[in-house]
């Protein structure tokens, strides 16, 4: 007798199909595909030791030499320390552009007076006056009733630090 193979249609053969089974089948196939770099006894899948502690570190040899920064071979200290400075010297001058504040201005005659304060300490300026606030130079270049310039710079050496703000008087709270 001859018995007919009658084949069911994919999908309601893929329906029937056990979730646990389909489960199994991934697993054996992914431990199947499972390799081990490090074991030395396989031949097959053994990577070498590269050299590197971590092989994510870069390689001189993968940079293109357009992306190396220049290298002359030696380091000058005194450079290294007048970045330090103008840098050091950047931070000075903003922190006192942030804490400075102006508060009103008077003109009696010809003459204005801007009156400042950083923090506790109150000073006045006149148009061409400077004084010294934690090692930065603060200038009045310009005083009127409506904005007062002040420009703030610290000197480091072959090289000056500043920077021109324009304050608005404000009354004291």
């Amino acid at each position: 007798m001859d018995e007919e193979v009658v084949e069911l249609d994919p999908v309601d053969s893929f329906m029937e199909l056990d979730p646990r089974d389909i489960l199994r089948a991934k697993q054996n196939d992914l431990e199947g595909r499972l390799t081990a770099p490090w074991d030395e006894d396989n031949p097959d899948g053994f990577i070498p030791e590269t050299g590197r502690v971590d092989p994510l570190t870069l390689v001189n040899s993968a940079i293109p030499d357009k992306l190396k920064p220049p290298r002359s071979g030696s380091t000058d200290q005194n450079e290294i320390e007048v970045y330090l400075a103008t840098i050091f010297a950047t931070q000075t001058v903003e922190q006192v552009a942030r804490s400075l504040q102006c508060y009103s201005v008077i003109e009696i005659g010809v003459v204005s007076t801007a009156y400042f304060a950083i923090g506790e300490n109150r000073f006045a300026m006149n148009e061409g006056s400077s004084f010294g606030i934690g090692g930065a130079q603060v200038s009045c270049t310009g005083v009127s009733d409506t904005k007062v310039s002040v420009t703030i710079s610290v000197s480091v050496p072959g090289n000056t630090v500043s920077r021109n703000k324009i304050y608005i008087p404000r009354s004291v709270n």
